[in-house]
């Protein structure tokens, strides 16, 4: 499959990008519009992509790369042509996705279709509909929006697409959510964090709140638990485990104990195992690892499952212990 690179910003060109890359059979790759050239240069070489798509306003490149760059007010002035797709299989890859390592080397890590599919479709307790809207926080380059641009329009949702600027001022945002009736979001941790305590009541029309990536603060989360109407479920996973690999509905809470990220989303399962590769038991301590269906995939950070022949495992580098009833709590990272 060929990668092709979608340089990014808040416009609807950016969404019509994504989907004529997908509908193509092809594996989209975003680019914030406002990362630096050498940063630009080094995904377009690195994920092998030879085509830029995107709007007017950003694609200006002067690389030896071919380019596609259009204004959706063109688009009623094209003539109609009858595009035969390809078919796109389960195992064919949709998007590419860079993050860092520990030591802080990007690496790009493609998803799945039906990797997508289950993460979006796959939530059993999470109801959403053509009547509700998503609010994209963070850039495209994350994965995160993954999440949060195929949750909406998979399920018909409004996706909202704003500027830093409301994103960074928690007051704005609470008028801004308001305003648009925004009823579902996916918020990193660390965010959730700061905003919940500055101004809770930006959560407080949200139906479905996503938490992601790290430890919720028990103050935080005491002064948006108490909204009606709010279903809030923390979750964990990496971009490489399709975003999103387990999940807990948070209904009630114990201020002393921490929140768990719950149990694997349907149709996946994670192991947490000691230094040895031995299941660890309830109550004890040890390193998360994640099943990952793709062939081939960096030594460093996957494994062969010990006790599943021929399948991988994504070693999370996270510290988790088991509770009896089944749901991780996670304790940290692995210090090493």
């Amino acid at each position: 499959q060929e990668v092709i690179a979608v340089l990014c910003n808040t416009s609807i060109e950016t969404i019509i990008s994504i989907l004529a890359v997908v509908k193509s059979g092809c594996i989209y790759l975003p680019i914030d519009e406002e990362c630096t050239e050498h940063i630009l240069d080094f995904f377009l070489k690195d994920s092998g992509s030879m085509l830029l798509i995107g709007s007017k306003k950003v694609v200006k490149c002067d690389r030896n790369i071919d380019t596609i760059a259009f204004e959706y007010s063109e688009l009623g002035n094209q003539e109609e042509n009858t595009i035969i797709t390809p078919d796109v299989e389960r195992k064919h890859e949709c998007c590419m996705i860079y993050t860092s390592d520990a030591t802080g080397v990007q690496r790009g890590i493609r998803i799945s279709n039906i990797g997508l599919i289950n993460l979006v479709i796959g939530l059993e307790e999470v109801v959403i509909t053509d009547r509700d809207a998503v609010l994209q926080i963070g850039s495209f380059c994350f994965g995160t929006s993954v999440f949060q641009e195929w949750f909406a329009l998979l399920h018909g949702a409004a996706l909202h697409i704003e500027s830093k600027s409301i994103l960074l001022d928690p007051f704005l945002m609470e008028k801004y959510m308001e305003k648009n009736n925004i009823t579902t979001m996916l918020i990193p941790t660390v965010l959730f964090n700061q905003l919940a305590v500055i101004n809770p009541n930006i959560f407080k029309n949200i139906h479905n709140l996503f938490i992601r990536g790290d430890i919720i603060s028990n103050k935080a989360l005491d002064k948006v638990i108490k909204f009606s109407g709010i279903n809030i479920f923390n979750t964990y996973g990496p971009t490489e485990n399709a975003v999103i690999s387990t999940i807990f509905k948070i209904d009630t809470f114990d201020k002393v104990q921490e929140i768990p990220i719950g149990k694997p989303i349907p149709n996946t399962f994670c192991l947490v195992l000691n230094d040895d590769l031995s299941i660890a038991s309830d109550g004890q301590k040890g390193e998360l690892y994640g099943y990952v269906n793709q062939d081939e995939l960096t030594k460093v950070s996957f494994i062969e499952n010990p006790y599943f022949l021929g399948q991988m495992l994504y070693k999370t580098g996270k510290l988790v212990m088991k509770r009896k009833d089944g749901n991780l709590v996670l304790k940290g990272k692995i210090d090493k």
